[in-house]
C-alpha cells in the first residue's frame, strides 16, 4: 500500500524577500512537525509585487538566494518540496522572467523545473486588468513531466494552468498519481472557480490534486482567495484552509486512485 503524508502551506507573501522566506520555512516546519513527506508552497512565495517586482527580483538574483534556500531546507528536514514558484532568468532575454515552480529532493538536488505555460492576460472586472505576458515569458509543454518519486508519480501546474483541461489530461495519461497547483488566484475568480475547477480537475483525471494557494491583500488591489485544499481523484476534498495563513498535511492512499481507476475506467 503507498500512502504519503502531503503538506501546503498558505502565505499572503508581499514584496519583501526576507520577511516572505522566514514565514514560508516557517510554516514548512510546522508541517514537516506533523509529519509531512512532501510540502507545496504557493506561487510568488518569495515576493508577491507590482508590475516590474519580478525583473527587479530576478536582476537582484534573489532567485539564486531562493533556490539555495529552499535546497537547504529540504535537505536539513530530509523532505521533498516544491518551491510554489520563483522569477526565473530567460536565457537571452532580460526583458522578461520565467515564473518557474521547483522540485527539490530530500537531499536538496533540483528534481525538476516547471515553468507555466498559460499567463494571466484578463480583466478580472471592469476595474481590474492583469497582463503577465507583459513580463514573464510563457513556458512550453515540455515541462509537462512526470516525475518518480519514492511513494507516488508527481507532476507539476501552476494557478492559470488550472482552466486548461488539456494539459492536466496529458498529464493523467502519462501517469501522474498526484497533481500538484501553486496557485495566488484572485479573490474575485477564486470566490466563482476555484474549488469547482479543482474538483473537476481531480475527477477528470482521477488523481489526487494538491493545491496550496496565496491569501489575502498582498498590495492594494491585488488580493488571493486563499482556499487551499487537497482533493481525492473522486473529487472529495480531504482537507482545507479558509483564508487565514498556515498548513495542512494530509495522508493520501495512492491505492484509492487505482481503485476508482477500476471502477470507473477513464484512462483510454
Amino acid at each position: 500500500m503507498k500512502k504519503v503524508k502531503t503538506g501546503l502551506i498558505q502565505v499572503s507573501s508581499n514584496e519583501n524577500f526576507e520577511e516572505n522566506m522566514d514565514k514560508a520555512e516557517k510554516y514548512i516546519r510546522k508541517a514537516v512537525e506533523a509529519g509531512a513527506q512532501i510540502i507545496a508552497l504557493p506561487e510568488n512565495v518569495c515576493q508577491t509585487g507590482k508590475v516590474g517586482a519580478a525583473l527587479k527580483f530576478v536582476n537582484d538574483c534573489k532567485h539564486v538566494v531562493a533556490l539555495e534556500r529552499f535546497k537547504t531546507i529540504a535537505a536539513a528536514h530530509n523532505i521533498y518540496l516544491i518551491a510554489g514558484s520563483i522569477p526565473f532568468p530567460v536565457p537571452n532575454d532580460d526583458s522578461k522572467v520565467y515564473n518557474t515552480s521547483v522540485l527539490i529532493d530530500n537531499t536538496g538536488k533540483v528534481l525538476h523545473e516547471y515553468n507555466k505555460i498559460h499567463l494571466f492576460d484578463v480583466a478580472v472586472n471592469k476595474e481590474t486588468t492583469h497582463h503577465e505576458s507583459d513580463f514573464i515569458k510563457a513556458g512550453n509543454r515540455n515541462g509537462l513531466q512526470v516525475i518518480n518519486l519514492p511513494f507516488a508519480k508527481v507532476g507539476i501546474l501552476i494557478c492559470f494552468d488550472l482552466r486548461f483541461p488539456e494539459v492536466f489530461r496529458e498529464l493523467m495519461m502519462k501517469g501522474v498519481e498526484i497533481l500538484f497547483i501553486p496557485a495566488a488566484f484572485t479573490h474575485y475568480t477564486g470566490n466563482y472557480h476555484w474549488e469547482t475547477l479543482l474538483r473537476a480537475r481531480a475527477v477528470d483525471n482521477q488523481f489526487f490534486v494538491v493545491a496550496p494557494n496565496q491569501t489575502g491583500e498582498h498590495f492594494p488591489g491585488r488580493r488571493s482567495w486563499g482556499h487551499s485544499m487537497i482533493i481525492n481523484p473522486w473529487g472529495t476534498i480531504l482537507n482545507s484552509l479558509e483564508v487565514e495563513e498556515g498548513f495542512l498535511v494530509q495522508e493520501l492512499n495512492i491505492d484509492e486512485m487505482y481503485d476508482i481507476r477500476s471502477r470507473l475506467p477513464l484512462k483510454r
